[in-house]
């Protein structure tokens, strides 16, 4: 079994290390997440260039056991990845016990 405790009031798990269903980092190449990234915040929205048909993700979730989905393709934690710029990139994270999954949704408005 494995045991954690928080010992820093500013910087703590968010849940039991098997229910972890959070990001914390987000970030397409070039283009600013609006609001700014929360992992508790799950609505963001980008403005796109006119013309553009991808953008480059990096999603980290919170727990290096958790996986994530980008458009519902597997993704690698940390890597980037291209995704089709549509109206809305969905970016799900399944907590490592496959019982909770947290979906971030960015929309993109044309500029």
């Amino acid at each position: 079994n494995w045991v954690a405790v928080n010992v820093d009031r500013d910087h703590y798990l968010p849940a039991a290390v098997d229910k972890i269903d959070s990001l914390s980092r987000l970030a397409l190449k070039g283009l600013k997440l609006s609001p700014a990234f929360a992992p508790a915040v799950r609505d963001y929205t980008v403005a796109a260039p006119q013309g553009a048909t991808t953008v480059t993700v990096t999603a980290i979730p919170t727990s290096s056991r958790s996986t994530v989905t980008i458009n519902g393709k597997p993704a690698t934690a940390g890597k980037s990845h291209a995704a089709g710029v549509g109206s809305a990139l969905k970016i799900a994270v399944k907590s490592p016990d496959r019982a909770q999954t947290s979906v971030y949704t960015v929309t993109f408005e044309r500029r």
